[in-house]
Order: structure tokens, then sequence, then C-alpha cells
């Protein structure tokens, strides 16, 4: 039978090819169309399989037509798409597309049908008629619910012995199942490719998906019907395209149309329970993360996970190892959520118990490990902390007593590292995790309580305490609509002002509301206690605490008294500082920080030699308490800052010619009619660039400038000597964190002045050592204070002195943005990246004399002059590579060092010159710059413009220097060319130099470049040096 059927394919699949009229065509199609009906359609066939093709008469009918549908449909329908073209469907007059090709697509199988379309997609991909025609058909199909017969019959197995539905399931999970979900999940994203902006919202994912989601709900139901009717079927097909779509990015909008229904339907029956843990749990592994994840953070609550999972996280260890451990320590989420659903469920049974114990445990020991909580991130400690929070609430009576002990012990090294951590969000969740955990595994035993500031985090933390309840399904149906909050929160808020009455009610007019409260922010406190006039008197106050209205008196007036009186103030100012440094707060004085901390900086302003000289040695005494040395760093800084700034009590030069207590000449004269008319005009006239409407403010000397260098260094001293009362490199972190950044500061108010350059090297190398500290908030210090010493140091000695160096911050900068956990950390660095990189881009186009010859730590480099030119060009940037010092060697192909480089070509006396940027040899003008370009054998420089010092040592000492006459030249001369000097005989005054390239690739173009030489600067060019021109002259 099936050789009868193939014969019968092949005839109709020639007679479409071969037919060239409408009615051959048509004739086909129609005998095509009977055979794709579903049984009972049509009742028979069509009468052209009766008439012209007898031999098949015998076949029955309902046989033929499942024969012929199972192998010919899907190359007939091939065929068909084909065929599409225009001169073929305007043969198809009136309905017949309508009723034969499109009735085709619809009636057969649909799977096939769907195949067809999308290879004709792939085929067709280019905008014309036929990808016209089959976006077509290919709408139609997904509109008529074509999807859902491809759905159903890849999970009916009716008919089949066991056997057969297990050859069905392999041969279907080898070839067709794996093409049928590749297509049906990428169908969005290629027609998107395909159309562009022609796209039809039938495509768009916001609809294809939630429609494809009814289908699938659709075959669930009918599954239901089946199994409850004791008949087999498969679930396998929906379960990997359930994954494929999560794993493609549609898990949003699969399951925000699945949840619903689904959550209302296993609340009813324990066989959707089955159903749902069958298709959930039967993803494929690549994909179940996708698929367990987005379930965990929509369903509303961990009641309902049982349900959707079952206990397959006891039996699956693939389940096992997603929930509790991947999930939970190598991923975090910001919804709570799904940490809520994840420890609810492995808390809610007696066979999942024994999980969440073991989850608990290994939170606390990951919660309480110092090293995690050096090197974990504040989102992923956050998040740690809102699991221990949830598992403390499942705690049950019995646990209490049975897990007590070993949860004390887990807890008990947490609560000393979180203690010493220096980030105060860290040591508040601290806290409060085990004063919780505490209270609750021994509620009658002595309790852990801390003083925490109240912040959102730490009542969102305290809400966790709660177990979620079962909202009940009419609150859940609620929470699983599809409508935003926002939306809700809108409408209510649009509602509430409509039933606001108006102003002016009854209700409204005896109240005093509408009173305006008296202004008493001027006021100030009556004291029985008058303030002190000198400033020894307040010291006597300060020093006597017995009288407590006396020491706040002397307090408050403390900084007024020192700003306005600094008369004989450097005598006492040393001592002033020691008795407000160990001044506290016993007489219960408001802002008492304040007034002490202003007094102090007042000091280091008036007196800042002398104050900083004290406090910088008693940083490191003994005796001093935390709080008492961050008042040092932050007085320090303080004054750093206030003295950086333009004194405010030096007079402004500026309006000295205008007194504020001068009185304007009255003018007695009436005005004229001149003066009354050019009034008028001014008033009506607008002016554009009148220039400043203020005077330039005066420059004044930098107080900071000179003591900058004794708010500095001595804080470096002994940083690292550890004792046991302070230990900067120990557990004292807090102060170190607070040094740097202190540093940092001091090193910013002292930008621009000479001390600049060495203080930003110093704190450069005193950071060094600290680059890899295992706490976090020194990390961000060390990043913070090398951004600070990049911005400060000029930007011509990083490139030169401290070349290495900032190749190597450089490299560390970039293994911190790639492998910090810190978040913040990553950030710090991107910055200082940024930064570096804008300053290195700023000096690459410079070539200043500190370039050409360097100085600093390459003097060793000095005697004879062929040792001074080992230095040459080493700071340059070489415009191919972007590095210093690294130039290619042209005759061996080679990279080396400048002047390695140049020596070579000296030996094979090959002449070479110099291509620049601007401003070549600006900076100082030692002469070295000039010789050793000409001692190493080159004979020109050609740069876009000199320095005039630096180009007139060059004319001195018999080197060319030339300009481009069209400076955009300078981008056609590479590193590789080979450079010719024309016409150097007829040099003249004014005259230009012609320039011949020679390319790599033998090409070649030439260039005009100009020169400033005299006739008496071009004999010096022609005998190599002035000097030799002036022996030339002398024989």
């Amino acid at each position: 039978m099936e050789t009868k059927v193939r014969t019968l394919a092949r005839e109709i699949l020639s007679g479409l090819q071969n037919a060239e009229d409408s009615q051959s065509i048509i004739t086909w199609l129609a005998a095509a169309r009977a055979l794709c009906s579903q049984s009972g359609d049509d009742g028979g066939l069509h009468p052209l399989l009766s008439g012209n093709l007898v031999s098949h008469q015998d076949i029955p009918h309902q046989q033929l037509k499942e024969v012929y549908q199972q192998q010919h449909y899907h190359k007939l329908c091939c065929t068909i798409l084909d065929k599409l073209s225009v001169e073929w469907v305007q043969k198809l007059a009136g309905s017949a597309f309508t009723d034969y090709v499109v009735a085709i697509f619809l009636t057969g199988p649909a799977a096939d049908s769907l195949l067809a379309l999308d290879h004709a997609l792939q085929t067709h991909n280019r905008q014309g008629f036929k990808l016209h025609k089959t976006t077509s058909l290919l709408e139609l199909f997904i509109t008529k619910g074509r999807l859902f017969p491809v759905l159903w019959d890849q999970c009916q197995l009716l008919g089949f012995s066991v056997d057969e539905q297990t050859e069905r399931q392999t041969s279907g999970t080898s070839g067709v199942w794996e093409e049928l979900i590749q297509t049906l999940a990428a169908l969005p994203t290629k027609m998107a490719n395909i159309l562009g902006r022609e796209n039809s919202d039938t495509f768009l994912p916001q609809n294809y998906v939630p429609r494809f989601a009814l289908y699938i709900m659709e075959c669930l139901q009918k599954t239901h019907d089946l199994i409850m009717d004791f008949k087999d079927c498969s679930l396998e097909f929906i379960s990997r395209l359930v994954g494929k779509f999560c794993r493609t990015g549609y898990a949003d909008l699969l399951l925000d149309s699945l949840l619903p229904p689904l959550c209302a339907e296993v609340t009813k029956d324990y066989v959707w329970c089955r159903m749902c843990e069958r298709v959930i749990t039967g993803v494929p592994q690549l994909a179940m993360e996708s698929v367990i994840v987005p379930v965990l953070t929509k369903i509303p609550w961990y009641g309902l996970v049982d349900k959707f999972l079952g206990d397959c996280v006891v039996h699956n260890h693939k389940v096992r190892f997603l929930l509790c451990t991947t999930l939970l320590f190598h991923r975090f989420f910001s919804k709570v959520l799904l940490l809520q659903n994840l420890i609810g469920y492995l808390a809610s049974s007696h066979t999942r118990r024994q999980l969440y114990h073991e989850v608990f445990c290994n939170l606390l020991r990951v919660w309480g490990d110092a090293s995690s909580l050096h090197h974990i991130s504040s989102e992923q400690h956050l998040f740690l902390c809102h699991a221990l929070m949830i598992c403390i609430s499942h705690v049950g009576l019995k646990e209490q007593q049975e897990w007590k002990d070993e949860l004390i012990r887990l807890l008990l090294p947490g609560v000393q590292s979180h203690l010493g951590s220096t980030v105060a969000a860290v040591r508040t969740r601290g806290m409060l995790v085990a004063q919780v955990l505490t209270r609750t595994v021994d509620p009658k035993g002595q309790q852990i309580e801390f003083e925490m500031v109240r912040t959102e985090e730490v009542e969102e933390l305290e809400k966790l305490q709660e177990v979620p309840s079962d909202p009940g399904m009419p609150k859940l149906e609620q929470h699983l609509e599809r409508v935003r909050l926002r939306e809700a929160q809108e409408e209510k808020s649009a509602d509430s002002s409509e039933q606001q009455p108006p102003p002016g009610t009854d209700s409204d007019l005896d109240s005093d509301d509408d009173l305006v409260p008296y202004d008493m922010s001027n006021d100030k406190k009556v004291s029985k206690v008058k303030a002190p006039k000198y400033i020894r008197d307040c010291m006597e106050g300060l020093i006597n605490t017995q009288e407590a209205d006396k020491f706040e008196a002397c307090l408050t007036a403390a900084e007024s008294l020192i700003r306005s009186r600094p008369d004989g103030l450097p005598e006492i100012s040393q001592e002033f500082t020691k008795i407000l440094l160990h001044s506290t707060e016993s007489c219960g004085i408001p802002e008492f920080a304040f007034y002490r901390l202003g007094a102090m900086t007042a000091l280091a302003v008036q007196c800042p030699q002398l104050v900083a000289q004290y406090l910088t040695r008693e940083f490191y005494e003994r005796n001093y308490n935390v709080e008492q040395r961050l008042d040092m760093l932050k007085v320090l800084a303080a004054a750093s800052l206030e003295l950086s700034q333009p004194d405010k009590a030096a007079p402004d030069h500026g309006d000295e010619r205008k007194s504020s207590t001068d009185v304007a000449p009255h003018n007695t004269q009436p005005e004229t009619w001149r003066e009354i008319v050019q009034r008028r005009i001014d008033s009506k006239t607008r002016r554009f660039g009148k220039g400043p409407s203020k005077p330039e403010a005066p420059a004044t000397p930098n107080r900071f400038g000179n003591v900058a260098g004794e708010f500095f260094y001595p804080m470096m001293r002994f940083y690292d000597r550890g004792e046991r009362a302070f230990d900067l490199l120990g557990d004292d972190s807090l102060v170190l964190q607070r040094l740097v950044y202190t540093l940092a500061i001091i090193l910013k108010e002292a930008v621009h002045t000479p001390a600049a350059r060495e203080m930003g090297k110093t704190l450069l190398e005193f950071t060094w050592s600290l680059r890899l500290h295992p706490d976090v908030s020194v990390r961000q210090a060390v990043l913070m204070a090398t951004s600070m010493a990049v911005q400060v140091i000029p930007p011509h000695f990083l490139l030169t002195d401290l070349q290495t160096d900032m190749l190597e911050t450089k490299a560390w900068l970039e293994g911190v943005f790639e492998h910090d956990v810190n978040v913040e950390c990553k950030k710090l660095a991107a910055q200082g990246l940024g930064l570096l990189d804008s300053i290195v881009a700023k000096a690459k186009g410079k070539c200043t004399t500190d370039h050409i010859s360097a100085a600093g730590q390459w003097l060793k480099y000095r005697g004879h002059l062929d040792n001074i030119s080992n230095n040459l060009l080493i700071g340059a940037v070489n415009s191919e590579n972007g590095e210093m010092n690294k130039v290619k060697n042209q005759l061996t192909g080679q990279y080396g060092a400048v002047p390695d480089v140049a020596r070579q070509y000296k030996a094979q006396k090959v002449p070479w010159v110099v291509i620049g940027d601007e401003n070549y040899g600006e900076g100082s003008s030692h002469e070295h710059a000039a010789v050793e370009p000409r001692h190493l054998g080159g004979r020109a420089i050609i740069r876009k413009s000199f320095a005039g010092i630096h180009e007139t040592n060059l004319k001195k000492q018999g080197l060319l220097p030339l300009t481009f006459a069209n400076p955009s030249d300078f981008d056609k001369i590479q590193p590789s060319d080979g450079i010719s000097l024309l016409n150097l005989k007829d040099l003249k005054p004014g005259s230009t130099v012609t320039c011949e390239i020679k390319h790599a690739d033998g090409t070649t173009e030439k260039i005009q470049l100009k020169h400033t030489m005299n006739e008496g600067q071009i004999e010096w060019f022609r005998a190599r040096s002035a000097l030799n021109r002036m022996k030339e002259l002398q024989k």
C-alpha cells in the first residue's frame, strides 16, 4: 500500500510542478486538499482520484489519507511554498488561493505545516513576494489556533502499545521534537530578524508567548481529562518546550500566563500537582535554573511550592544542588519572596526537614566566616542575612532544644567577625541576626542585646521573622493578576484625591492648622553663666568639668574666640588642643562633638604647624581610644581644606575703590535733556559681551602650601608598628581606612603646591602594600587615594619617573575591576582607570624636554655624552603601540628601547628623524634634549609646532627643525615609512622642503615642510652644529 501511496504522491507533485494553466493547478490542488483533510471532512476523495487515478481505487480512503499525511504531506507543503510567485498566484482567481492553498496548510498535520513554513522562511529570507505570502500563511496558522494541534499531537499516546509508546518518545526526542521545540521557541526572534520594522503584532513576544501559554494550558487540561479516564499520555514534550522558552528569555511572559490558572488547579486536585511536578522538574538540565528561579520568584506563598515541586529535592540531586547550594551561596536576588518560598518549601515537610537543617547550618558557617565577610559584596551579605532571618522564623519548639547548642556554636564566631567590621551596615546586620537567633533558640536564657540605629533595612529584616500565612484563594487570585502595582497605586491616589473635601468646609472652620507658627530658629538659650571673653578663661572653664553650665558656655564660645582673638595663640595652641582632645561628653551638651571639632579645627587653622605637629605625634601614642584618633584625622582633614581656600579675612582689593561706607555725592543740578535721553537709551539697550560683571578675585598666597608636609608625612611614620592596644595592620582597620582617606584629602588640598609631586609619589608608595588588604573599606580607601595621587601628580612626571609604577597601577586597577567581589571597589577601579587613561591621553601628544631627555631616576645616566644618551626619548609615547620606550627597528622588525634602536641605526649608517605632535620641546631648556638626537644619528625633527627655546637649541646642534605646511599631513606618515628630504642643497630662508614618503606597500607621496632658519642657522645645519661652523671660520 505504501508503494501505491508513494506513486500517487509523486503524480500529485509532478502535476503541481508541471501545471501551467489555472484549471490544472486548481485540479491538482483540489486533489491534494482532499488527501490532507481530516477524516469525515468531505466524505470522500476528489473525483480526480477516482477518474484519472483508477489504479488507486482499491485503497481505503481513510487509510490512504493517513499514510499520505504521515509520509508525503511535508513535501507537498514545501512544493507549494516553492511555487509561490506572482504569476502562479494570479492563476488562482477569486478565492481559489484561500480555498485550496490555505486549506491545505490549515487542515493537514500541524507540525509538518509549521516545519515547512519555517524552512521556507529560512530559504526566502529576503524581502519579496514569496516571503510576504509565507509570512501571511504563518500568521494565519497561528491566529487560527493551529499551534494547539502541534502540542497535542506530541502528547497523545492513544492507540499505541507500551513498546510503541517508548519507540515514539525515543524517536521524537532524537529528531522531530528538537526541531519543533527550536522552531516554536525561536519564532519571535526569527520573525523580528527577517521582517524588521514590518513585523506583525502576532509575532511580537508580548503577544505570541501569552497565546502559546494558553495552548499549553489547554493541553494540560486535556491531559488531565485523559488521566482521569485512565488513559496514557506524555508531558515530556511540554516540559522540554517550557524549558526552552524560559532559557530563551521568555520566562516572565510564559509563567505570568501559566501560573495563575495552575495555582488555582493544584489546590483542588492532586493529579494537577503531579502534572506540574512532571513539567517543571522534567526540563533539561541546562534549563533547570531558568525554570525554577522564576517559578520561586512568582509563586506568592511557599505552601504552593510543594504543589509544583513535590519531593523532587529529596531524590533529584540536581534539583537539590540548585536549591540548597547554587541559589543560596552562588547567587543573590533582590526579591525576598524567592528566599521565603525556597526555605519555606524545605521546612514545610518532615521529608525535607533535614535539608532545611543542613541549609541553616551552612548559612551560619558562611555568614560567620571572617574571610567570607571580607570578600563578599554588601548585596550578597544582605542576601545571607535575609536567608538567616527566614530560617530563624521556621524554627519550631522541638528544634529549639535539639539545635540550640549547634546554632549558638556557629553563631559566636560570626558575631565577633561582624562586630569587628568597618562597615556600619554589616555591623548592624550582624547584631540584629545574633540578637534574633539567640532570642529564638534560647528564649529563657541570657539574651544578647545591642544598641542599633533603626533604619529601613533593620525594619525589613525584622519583618522576616514572621512566617508568611496562607493568603487563601481570593487573595491568591488577586495577587496573581497581571495588573501592575504602580497602576493600582495611581488609581488609589486618584480616588483618594477625588474623595477629599474641598478646603473651606465646615470641618475646617474650627481648625488652627492654618495658623503660621512663630519662627524661633534664631532664639538663643538664656544661660546664667556668661560666655568667656578671653581664651585662657575658656581653657580654665573646659578643664573644670564639675560646673556643667560654665563648661557648656566655654565650649560653645571656644571656636569664635580662637578665630577672633588669635594674638598669643601659638603659645597655648598645643595645650588648648590637648584639653579639647581629652574632653568628654559628661555634661549632656547637645552637639558636643560639633563644637569640640570646630574648636580644634580653628586651632589647626590659626596655628597649623604647631597643632599639626601635636596631632601627628599623638596619633601613634598609647592611651587613646578609636574615637579620639578618628577625631585627630577629622581635624587634620578639615583644617587642610580650610587652609587651602582663599582667606576670607583678606581684603578685597577689587572693591577698594568703592567702600561700602562711602556716600554717593548728591547732585543738586537738574538733569539735562541729553542725560535723560542717554539714560533711556541705556535702559532699553541689550549689550552682549560686556565683560565680567565683577572684578576678578585677587590672588592670595596658599596658606596650606608651606605646612602641607607637617600634615602629611608624620602620619605615615609608625603605621606598621603593631602594638596590643593599637595595630593599624591588624584589628584597627577602621582607623587605617580613615587614615588613608585623610592622607588623600590632604594631598588633594595640596594640589599645585611645590610639595604636591613628592607627596603624591609618597602616598602611592604608602598604599602599595595595602592594595590587597582583606578589609573592603581599606581597599576602597586605597583606590580613592590612588585616583587622587594620579590627579595631583603632573602628567609628564607620571609618564617619566613613575612610568613603571603607572603600568603596574593600571594592571592592578584592571584586576580589581575584573575580579573584586565588592561592587563599590569595581566602580572606584573603573573611575581610576578612566582617570589614568585620560591623563595619559592628555600627555601622549606632548613631548617635553623631560620626555626627550628624562631626569629624575634617569640621572644615573650622567657623565659622558654617550652615557647620557641612554635616556633619549624614553618618556615619549609611541603612537604606533601607545607604549613608552618601545619602537620597532625597521631593519630587523623587532621592538626595542629607543636608545638601543637609535644606536643600531647609527651603526648601520641609517639616518633617522623624529615625527611628533604639538609644542615639541616645551618645559625646561636644558640642551641635552637637543644634543642626544644628534649624537645618536638623528638628522631632523618634524613636528606640528616647536617650543621656541628648544627649536633654537636644535638649530645650534645642526638638527633640522621642520614643521608641516599642512598639519593634516602628520597622519600620512607611518612608523614603517621611509623619509627622503629633497632639495636641501637649495635650502634658503623662507623656502620649503619637499618630503617624499615611501610607504611599506611601495607607494609614494610628497608633502611640503617649512622651516624658520636664517642664513647663519642654515650654515650651522650644513656644518652639523654651530661649534663646527665656528671652527670652520677660524680656519
